[in-house]
């Protein structure tokens, strides 16, 4: 299709994404170029908040998108569109939400921080029990607007680990950024890696 609007002269696909510097613009952008299609120049991408994408798709404002769940789900089911492709097909083990604290308040206030870590692990061994997910589904209807069965089948493709993220994960997602200019050619981003993703802070 891509090629074929360029031969006819006609304009290229408009794809959304969440924000310009997520995951989703970088899981896009590594879709697109396995399909041979330069994201810079055989596309329009732009952005828009996830919980308009199925409307923009039924108005032809985009004519596709990445965002988390529910939103793909919630297309399928306005009869918008539907899921082609799932972000651990894309890039396997990529981290996508990210619970993040101040390096000097989590050093100076360890037994608070180890307090909130224990909750957060706790909460995420709930979500991740199946017989959890449809009370999770309802609890997340509430907030997002969206029905609990538009919801729940999105839960099954979560992993709802709460282990700490490696050094190695964000290399490789600092490397999709200098890739496609968003970070600079020269940064190390290893070292940066190593001072941001403190898995010692969660042991």
């Amino acid at each position: 299709m891509v090629r074929r609007r360029a031969v006819e002269g006609a304009s290229p696909l408009t794809l959304a994404v969440v924000y310009p510097y997520s995951l989703h613009n970088y899981l896009l952008r590594t879709w697109l170029v396995s399909a041979g299609v330069a994201p810079d120049r055989d596309v329009r991408l732009t952005v828009a908040a996830p919980s308009r994408m199925a409307e923009l798709l039924v108005s032809g404002v985009i004519e596709g998108f990445c965002a988390g769940e529910p939103w793909g789900t919630a297309a399928e089911a306005a009869g918008a569109g539907r899921v082609v492709a799932r972000a651990a097909a894309i890039l396997p083990g990529a981290p996508d939400k990210v619970l993040g604290f101040c390096r000097a308040w989590a050093e100076a206030d360890a037994q608070r921080f180890s307090a909130v870590i224990r909750a957060v692990r706790r909460a995420a061994a709930w979500c991740a029990a199946g017989e959890n997910r449809a009370s999770l589904a309802d609890l997340l209807a509430e907030r997002l607007d969206q029905p609990a069965e538009v919801i729940l089948p999105g839960l099954t493709h979560i992993d709802f680990a709460a282990d700490p993220a490696e050094p190695g994960e964000a290399s490789d997602l600092l490397a999709h950024m200098r890739r496609w200019g968003h970070a600079p050619a020269d940064l190390d981003g290893d070292a940066l890696a190593r001072a941001v993703f403190r898995g010692d802070l969660c042991a």
